[in-house]
């Protein structure tokens, strides 16, 4: 079961890893809603292996109380720089192809590339840049973008013209 450009049918988990990194430069067609769920949790397994093999190779997990990703600050990192680039290889494999998914995804509920970059890559941006450490504003506007787009991807798919 493939995506094609005007149809979308659910896909496992293989195949939408597949399709992920086959369609990661795509902007144009249709992903449906399996496809867009089974690749964030292939993207999320991506970022946190290796977070947590930083972890436990640093020595900066918190035994005491078992959480993992308070202590998972980048002032750490400049202490074992090869686990920072693993890390940032791994995030540009899920954050590249994730930003095409997100567009095909807004495709795929009737909307224009526009809102696709707009609510759903935007706000990753932001929030990835931290801004939103300084400014309150900031953080709820990037809240509601947030809450706005995971709405947006929920939806059924549009009818085809």
């Amino acid at each position: 079961m493939m995506t094609t450009q005007n149809k979308t049918q659910p896909v496992n988990f293989i195949q939408a890893m597949k399709l992920f990194y086959t369609r990661a430069f795509d902007y144009s067609g249709r992903s449906s809603l399996s496809e867009y769920w089974w690749s964030v949790l292939g993207a999320l397994l991506i970022m946190t292996i290796p977070t947590m093999l930083f972890a436990w190779a640093s020595g900066n997990a918190d035994t005491t109380t078992g959480n993992l990703w308070l202590v998972m600050v980048p002032e750490a990192w400049h202490n074992a720089p090869i686990w920072t680039g693993i890390f940032i290889i791994a995030f540009v494999m899920a954050v590249v192809p994730m930003m095409a998914l997100i567009v095909r995804r807004f495709h795929d509920v009737g909307l224009s590339t526009w809102w696709g970059v707009l609510l759903g890559i935007v706000p990753y941006v932001v929030n990835a840049s931290q801004i939103f450490r300084r400014n309150g504003i900031v953080l709820i506007v990037v809240l509601i973008a947030s809450m706005l787009d995971l709405y947006i991807i929920c939806k059924p798919s549009a009818p085809t013209e």
